[in-house]
């Protein structure tokens, strides 16, 4: 999983500004993607950032991204079901269900 964080950071550095800049929120090519688990980390404004077993880095959020729960309603520590979907720089949390 580390050699996926160095892969995304060079995607970051020689890709065109204009390759993903954000993750697309609906499923387009894979019929189902499995959910994740995970807790909040941090919370900055209307962002935050998710820890899970499946990413080996911080995973990038945005309160928009919830389907389930209330964004006020969330603190660090608090569990999360969410899926992973990719932007140039990584992963992004889409479809979250505060638990």
């Amino acid at each position: 999983m580390v050699k996926s964080a160095a892969l995304f950071e060079e995607i970051d550095k020689k890709a065109p500004q204009t390759f993903r800049p954000v993750a697309n929120r609906e499923n387009l090519f894979i019929k189902r993607i499995p959910t994740q688990s995970g807790y909040v980390q941090s919370i900055s404004g209307h962002m935050f950032f998710v820890r899970s077993g499946a990413y080996p880095r911080e995973i990038f959020a945005h309160k928009s991204s919830i389907v389930e729960g209330e964004f006020e309603d969330m603190s660090v520590g608090t569990n999360l079901r969410f899926t992973i979907r990719f932007n140039r720089k990584g992963p992004v949390a889409t479809s979250i269900e505060i638990e």
